[in-house]
């Protein structure tokens, strides 16, 4: 069974406040990641100086080092082969598409499942083999922290557009969260179809 991990550990000084508390609907932009993620994994942990009760939660050693450094950490927190890393600012996740990516890093010969859309590579809407823990430790130990240089040293499947849009046709999952007007951007499409 996979792991997820949910990256909220960001300083989030566009959005002014702490970002995984505001509110989304009759929840928070974390919770909401916390949800779509039990729905598909036994084990769901937040790297991040928060939780809400009932989810494990853990503050990396070093905060604000960039994603490389959380997904490692993130790495040496959980033991299952297969790990879900998801940034905790994507408030509409579709569990079809995690569930497709996970299926995929579990079946295929890559270590890497990562979608691109027309922004590029997603990596933190992605599913990871615990193997790559030693590539990313091996990055950091050389000054390097870009998640994009992490995924072109590892065997990275990348799912196309046309792939991803069969589990989450109107591109939900990719939808983030920087500053307050993103926010109230995404709660104007919400009842358009997706409920909060």
């Amino acid at each position: 069974m996979a792991a997820a991990v949910i990256l909220s550990g960001g300083q989030s000084s566009r959005f002014g406040s702490e970002k995984s508390r505001a509110q989304f609907g009759n929840t928070t932009l974390l919770e909401r990641a916390i949800t779509a993620a039990s729905a598909l994994t036994e084990e769901v942990l937040v790297i991040g100086p928060w939780a809400p009760e009932g989810t494990n939660y853990v503050v990396e050693p070093e905060r604000f080092g960039g994603p490389v450094g959380a997904l490692a950490f993130a790495l040496t927190q959980v033991s299952a082969e297969q790990v879900l890393v998801l940034a905790g600012d994507h408030p509409l996740l579709q569990p079809r598409l995690l569930a497709e990516l996970i299926r995929l890093c579990t079946e295929g010969d890559s270590v890497a499942v990562v979608p691109v859309t027309e922004n590029g590579p997603q990596p933190l809407v992605a599913c990871y083999d615990h193997s790559v823990l030693s590539d990313a430790e091996q990055m950091l130990r050389q000054g390097e922290r870009s998640m994009r240089g992490l995924l072109s040293r590892i065997a990275t499947q990348y799912m196309s557009e046309q792939e991803w849009r069969t589990f989450d046709a109107h591109g939900w999952s990719f939808l983030d969260v920087d500053t307050p007007s993103d926010l109230a951007e995404l709660l104007r499409l919400v009842p358009s179809g997706f409920e909060p």
